[in-house]
């Protein structure tokens, strides 16, 4: 199973799950998710780890041996180089604060502000969670703005905006993560949307 060989991969290259993450661009709790089984990576993680560790996609994927590619692609192997190379330390420009999303999100989890997005009420459907509280992860320095990121639903928007506030004051005091507090579960409901689940509560 992958969860089983991406661990055995990053073991044999006496990798930490921090050093994975690195070479991914996630956070260390998204390879804790892949190796128990909770996530899995989207297509563009996998071809990393292909040139990375330089197996095929059924080595990663399908098969029950690891068999070592001979020459993988060269583009690719320049790619998997450069990741393997310590990260110059760069200044922190702004304070940030680690806040682990609800929602199985394998981005940035260090943010600089939080945001409320409050669903549209057309009409009132008791199921359907009023809020999500969305985190503003630091700027990159590229020409592109940082996408926020989905942390977890509310019953109630000023659940929302409680949980926003109670983050940033944590920010603020220099503490170093927060955890969420006043959100509610949700399970899928249909392909896009979403459900409290009142069974988690």
């Amino acid at each position: 199973m992958f969860q089983k060989k991406i661990k055995q991969l990053r073991l044999e290259h006496d990798m930490s799950q921090e050093d994975l993450a690195d070479v991914l661009g996630v956070t260390r709790q998204s390879i804790s998710k892949y190796e128990n089984g909770t996530a899995e990576p989207s297509f563009d993680k996998l071809a990393i780890l292909v040139g990375y560790f330089g197996v095929s996609y059924d080595d990663l994927l399908a098969a029950e041996t690891l068999v070592k590619k001979e020459e993988p692609i060269k583009e690719t192997a320049k790619v998997a180089e450069v990741k393997r190379k310590k990260k110059p330390e760069k200044e922190e420009l702004e304070p940030t604060i680690e806040v682990v999303s609800l929602l199985d999100s394998d981005e940035e989890s260090r943010f600089v502000d939080f945001e409320v997005v409050e669903k549209p009420a057309y009409f009132e459907i008791d199921y359907k969670p009023n809020a999500v509280l969305q985190g503003v992860p630091a700027k990159t320095g590229g020409i592109f703005k940082p996408r926020n990121v989905d942390l977890a639903w509310y019953e109630k928007s000023e659940d929302a905006y409680k949980e926003a506030k109670s983050a940033a004051d944590a920010l603020v005091a220099g503490k170093k993560m927060y955890e969420l507090k006043y959100f509610v579960p949700v399970k899928k409901h249909g392909f896009f949307s979403v459900q409290i689940d009142y069974d988690a509560k």
